[in-house]
């Protein structure tokens, strides 16, 4: 044990401290094995801090600061605050202030710098152990520069106790918390918050509040703010969300806590935008067949889904040809092989806009590209193609799109029967009426 008065060690059994002089407190309490099993949170006298660290040999429990804890100059609250927004790495979801406050009675959290320069947060609260009010106290050791902090020391009515009762309390305490507070939040939104989601997409904010018997608030999410399974904009059920809090809801029959492969048929009616990295994961976002709502996927390292988020868009502000130009976007990833050819190629796949245009496009590219090859395989390039026009002396300059350019090379008629070709490979994408098709994009296309 330590002496309380200079912090040096007190062999067993002594009464006074051979380097201060000062009395030793009984040892009336367990300093040996660490086991905290009758030790729970009882309302007892608050105690008085001490301004001395006394510093423990061995296990020293790292702990991770939570995010957004940020230091800066001023108050010396601020490391009170980087421990009590801090969580330890095996309760990431639970931060100190939150176990200790709820665990111990008359919690108390101070900072002084020790003789050593060192800077401290003092932890003080009642409790019982083995039926007896007892006040603990921790001692954290902060290294802000690296961001993190250590518990270490921990003493019960001014008796210090072991690494391991150090370790032991802390384990406890968080244990408590996670089992009798956190488990019970969690129930109680998940007794109020079982809903299929896309249910309410749409709805007036008063008919899914009369739905589902939540209360208004300020903020408009619901259940509440924390939890938020719904968020309303303008008297309107807008965006939802599901994650760890609110597990049990679903949106189209599809939840989170299982695969990505399992969730994936959700897509098929979506778009798929970008994929992005966020905190735990990616996010792979998708815009909806009408362009009316966007859908994003949270998954995790494991390919774990672990959150899932839709919101409407305000189509209000969207006029009716961006739609339709969202609407193509989609329409045109079926035909990724053919804008890839023509790409290749030095077309020019900026035009094309409609499966229509890249249709015809593709059909003539074809045709005049593999002209006398036997195949339709291309095997001329555009630049090769306008420099056989100017070859033949049919132009000296062609300052027109690359959709413009294959019709004035099929008119030029070097070769014959090229429109009849591409009527060919037209139809054999289903098209009844090529010859209408290549009419219909010619009035859309072509700049001569």
């Amino acid at each position: 044990m330590f002496c309380q008065k200079c912090g040096k060690e007190v062999r067993e059994g002594e009464k006074f401290c051979q380097n201060c002089g000062a009395a030793v407190v009984g040892n009336a309490l367990n300093t040996g094995n660490g086991n905290m099993g009758q030790l729970s949170g009882m309302p007892t006298k608050k105690p008085k801090s001490k301004k001395k660290i006394i510093l423990l040999v061995g296990i020293v429990i790292v702990l991770i600061l939570a995010i957004g804890a940020a230091v800066s100059s001023g108050s010396k609250n601020k490391y009170v605050d980087l421990v009590k927004t801090g969580s330890p790495l095996s309760y990431p979801d639970i931060t100190y202030g939150e176990a200790f406050d709820s665990f111990f009675s008359d919690p108390t959290w101070t900072y002084f710098v020790s003789t050593d320069e060192k800077d401290v947060v003092e932890f003080s609260g009642g409790c019982t152990y083995q039926g007896n009010e007892v006040t603990a106290t921790i001692q954290f050791i902060l290294d802000v520069e690296e961001g993190t902090f250590s518990a270490e020391y921990f003493d019960m009515n001014n008796v210090p106790q072991t690494e391991l009762a150090t370790a032991a309390i802390i384990t406890t305490v968080f244990e408590d918390y996670q089992n009798n507070v956190q488990d019970h939040k969690l129930e109680d939104i998940s007794d109020n918050e079982k809903l299929e989601l896309s249910d309410y997409i749409g709805m007036s904010e008063d008919e899914f509040l009369s739905e589902t018997g939540f209360e208004k608030n300020e903020y408009s999410t619901y259940p509440d703010e924390e939890h938020a399974a719904v968020l309303c904009i303008d008297g309107q059920v807008n965006s939802l969300m599901i994650n760890k809090a609110d597990s049990q809801n679903t949106f189209k029959g599809y939840g989170i806590n299982t695969s990505f492969e399992s969730v994936e048929p959700l897509t098929e009616e979506y778009s798929f935008i970008d994929e992005s990295e966020i905190e735990g994961g990616v996010r792979k976002s998708y815009m909806d067949m009408n362009g009316q709502g966007m859908l994003a996927i949270d998954v995790d390292s494991q390919g774990q889904v672990f959150g899932i988020v839709y919101a409407m868009m305000d189509l209000g502000e969207t006029s009716e040809g961006e739609v339709q130009d969202m609407q193509n976007v989609d329409a045109l990833n079926d035909f990724s092989e053919e804008l890839a050819v023509l790409a290749e190629n030095g077309f020019d796949t900026s035009i094309l806009t409609t499966p229509s245009q890249v249709i015809v496009s593709y059909a003539k590219f074809i045709a005049i590209s593999s002209v006398g090859s036997g195949s339709n395989e291309p095997t001329r390039t555009m630049d090769d193609i306008i420099s056989e026009i100017f070859d033949m002396g049919f132009a000296s300059d062609l300052p027109y799109n690359s959709y413009t350019i294959l019709n004035y090379y099929i008119n030029c008629e070097i070769y014959k029967g090229l429109t009849t070709e591409a009527a060919e490979i037209i139809e054999q994408y289903g098209v009844d009426d090529p010859w209408a098709l290549m009419e219909e994009v010619d009035a859309e296309l072509d700049e001569e």
